[in-house]
């Protein structure tokens, strides 16, 4: 729960730095100046690529964003099947010692 709020709340401060004024050259702010733009740009200059479909530029773009993060949702993904695993003999442990827990309270 404590890191969903965190999450929650850097998403939020992230997204404060945004505005709602067109985005130029000029335009400052981390999100407009570094993130918002050059995404943009990438994206339009996808579509010139492919006949100046900007459907196809997101579509691209996204798979190109995928294939960047794709480690590091190879290592959650083994995390998670280690978790998985750990829970599993934590569950046969409680239940192996379940009577020692009663004698000692």
């Amino acid at each position: 729960k404590i890191l969903a709020m965190l999450a929650v709340l850097a998403i939020v401060l992230v997204l404060s730095g945004c505005s709602n004024t067109p985005i130029t050259d000029n335009s400052t702010g981390f999100c407009d100046s570094l993130i918002i733009l050059n995404f943009s740009r990438a994206i339009i200059w996808l579509s010139k690529l492919f006949g100046h479909s900007y459907g196809l530029g997101i579509i691209v773009f996204t798979l190109i964003i995928r294939i960047i993060i794709l480690p590091l949702m190879i290592i959650q993904t083994r995390n998670m099947v280690a978790m998985q695993e750990f829970k599993t003999q934590m569950k046969a442990l409680q239940k192996k010692y379940s009577s020692r827990d009663m004698e000692t309270h």
